[in-house]
């Protein structure tokens, strides 16, 4: 509804960019909220362009395992133990 109304007074171009994610973690709990998106599609469009991988429109939402293996690979095997 917040998005809604930003949008027909224009406010959502004065707002900070990740504000309206802020907004749910008032409303959900934290068992819930740890299943977020992680990462956008933008970030999903730039890996497939990197990695000179067809992008299918369909990929955007169900992503090939290759994918999750990448992300795995050359995101979460460079955090600390216990996060991946």
């Amino acid at each position: 509804m917040i998005a809604l109304v930003d949008e027909a007074t224009g406010y959502q171009y004065d707002r900070e960019r990740f504000e309206l994610q802020k907004i749910p973690t008032a409303y959900i709990s934290d068992e819930i909220l740890k299943w977020q998106l992680t990462f956008t599609d933008e970030f999903y469009k730039q890996v497939y362009r990197l990695w000179g991988l067809p992008l299918i429109p369909q990929y955007i939402k169900n992503k090939p395992s290759i994918i999750g293996k990448l992300i795995t690979r050359y995101i979460y095997e460079h955090l600390p133990e216990g996060v991946l």
